[in-house]
């Protein structure tokens, strides 16, 4: 049995969300801290729903990246799109790629993604993303949103994972997460149908983008041991159950948060 069949198996269909293709694993719940997915192939990542953390994958889909996967491939159609990233997201369910996959070639991803694209001004905080590219990899990872004290309480750890869960359970594609007390986010690429790596790849950026300008403010103040507050004593699950956090839920109705008609369009000319 392929990694693929098998991946696929274990996945259901989400409910329908415009512009997107979203998978989840069947009957699994994910740790409440969510960044168990860091450095993994592929898109897959926890998000925060009324029935728990669950594991989803979300691309964008073939109705969104239609018009230009057919101008550069003309004998490929939507539904060839909705079963390469099927076998993508089974595949990496798994940890492994489609049989075969080798990322674009690196002259190419140089040239989609902008210099200027990877610098992040928010505030007063400037972060540097990087772009990976071997054979095997592709993603965009900012290694240090933050750095927390090697000190910090317990409360201010809960806090900085509960808000990387909030980011990843608000946007596309995105993953958040501790390492080494950094504040890493990515979104990894790695085994992307080819036909679309271009728009898939900087769909990625803008949705770096925005997730890390709406979080950053937020973890550099939990971050911060010069900050107290009554929220930073009790912590996160102290706070939800006097004032339950409703857009912690997928597709909440948040203005300019997983909202396709949100998001601006990306060009491909």
């Amino acid at each position: 049995m392929s990694a693929g069949t098998n991946g696929t198996r274990r996945m259901l269909r989400d409910r329908a969300e415009p512009g997107w293709t979203v998978w989840r694993v069947r009957g699994e719940q994910e740790d409440a801290r969510g960044d168990t997915a860091l450095g993994q192939p592929g898109l897959w990542h926890a998000v925060r729903r009324r029935e728990g953390v669950s594991k989803i994958f979300d691309c964008p889909s073939a109705n969104a990246l239609g018009q230009w996967h057919v101008d550069r491939d003309g004998d490929r159609d939507a539904s060839t799109l909705h079963a390469e990233t099927r076998n993508w997201a089974a595949a990496t369910l798994r940890s492994e790629l489609p049989d075969g996959w080798m990322a674009p070639p690196a002259e190419d991803v140089m040239e989609w993604v902008p210099r200027d694209r990877l610098t992040l001004r928010i505030g007063p905080h400037i972060v540097q993303g990087e772009l990976e590219r071997t054979e095997k990899r592709l993603r965009v990872v900012f290694h240090e949103l933050v750095r927390l004290p090697t000190s910090s309480e317990e409360n201010r750890l809960d806090w900085t994972h509960e808000l990387c869960l909030d980011a990843q359970s608000r946007w596309h594609m995105v993953r958040f997460g501790l390492v080494d007390e950094q504040v890493q986010a990515e979104v990894d690429l790695s085994g992307v149908p080819l036909s679309v790596a271009r728009p898939v790849l900087l769909r990625s950026l803008e949705a770096l983008a925005f997730s890390v300008r709406w979080v950053l403010p937020a973890l550099a103040i939990v971050a911060d041991p010069g900050v107290a507050s009554q929220a930073l004593e009790h912590g996160p699950w102290w706070g939800r159950a006097v004032v339950p956090h409703r857009a912690l839920r997928r597709g909440a109705p948040r203005a300019g948060m997983r909202n396709e008609s949100q998001v601006p369009a990306t060009s491909h000319t």
